[in-house]
């Protein structure tokens, strides 16, 4: 080691002796290690840079890199051939490829100094990185939101469910029921109980939707004149009705209700409730 760093910048020493078969020297391990380390270097980038080229189709100055890709490539096998010749002195195959190397670095000199004004404006991506990131941090956060929201949502759902069943059975066991209807129409825009107390079996899909689902033809016209009588005196509905029953029996229902304010599509809506007077509606006969 000594006397090869005696002799760094002398000439006396040549870099390697062709042909050598056996051991070493320092400056033939140097050469040797040296041009093998540098061949995996090229070898490396070239790879990596081939596979962004061939997954990346869309990648803007793909000629120049593809230029990049060649020029690391001939160095590598430059790098290469340069480490065998210590066993096989092929000097005219490397004259060969050391001159198409020095080929592909002018033309890819020449292409890169044509296109570096056109890379360099380029904008930078570390803008763009850190702006992505913040909307991604900001999608993930609305989408976290969105995620409790939906479950408060779904657990106040879950309660008002259980909370109305709770009130039909309460209503049903009263024999009692609301609603809010249009005096003009007959339509009613929500109920609870109603289909229950006239005896049909509860259906939370399928709500009464007019009267004429559970009145008879003259019950429901005396319903709907007596309310917009009160309507029209501004005053609060309170009748009694009668409703045939089963075996030639007399129903009697009350039916009490005031203006809705709570619609104000609707000019004509009234709120209130109805309860069995006397009788059991559970055979009652509709027309």
């Amino acid at each position: 080691m000594f006397e090869f760093l005696s002799h760094l910048f002398g000439p006396t020493d040549p870099p390697f002796k062709s042909g050598t078969t056996g051991v070493l020297t320092t400056g033939e391990w140097i050469h040797l290690v040296s041009d093998t380390c540098i061949f995996f270097g090229y070898a490396t980038i070239s790879a990596l840079l081939f596979i962004l080229l061939m997954r990346q189709r869309h990648l803007p100055y793909r000629g120049v890199l593809w230029m990049l890709w060649l020029f690391f490539a001939m160095c590598g096998a430059t790098r290469l051939l340069a480490a065998t010749l210590f066993y096989y002195p092929a000097f005219h195959l490397m004259e060969l490829l050391k001159a198409l190397t020095a080929v592909t670095s002018i033309i890819t000199m020449f292409i890169v100094f044509k296109n570096a004004p056109l890379v360099l404006s380029l904008p930078s991506l570390i803008p763009s990185y850190k702006k992505s990131q913040d909307e991604l941090e900001t999608l993930r956060r609305q989408s976290l939101s969105h995620a409790e929201a939906r479950r408060v949502l779904e657990d106040r759902a879950s309660l008002l469910t259980v909370r109305d069943r709770r009130v039909r059975r309460a209503l049903v066991g009263t024999r009692l029921a609301t609603a809010s209807w249009d005096a003009q129409s007959g339509a009613i825009f929500w109920e609870n109980g109603l289909r229950e107390l006239f005896g049909e079996p509860q259906q939370l899909e399928r709500p009464v939707r007019d009267w004429n689902e559970v009145l008879d033809d003259r019950a429901r016209s005396v319903l709907l004149e007596s309310t917009r009588a009160a309507l029209l005196d501004h005053a609060s509905l309170d009748l009694t009705l009668s409703v045939p029953g089963s075996d030639r029996t007399t129903l009697d229902i009350r039916i009490r209700a005031v203006r809705d304010d709570a619609i104000p599509q609707s000019q004509s809506a009234v709120v209130g409730s109805v309860a069995v007077v006397s009788g059991d509606l559970a055979h009652t006969r509709r027309g």
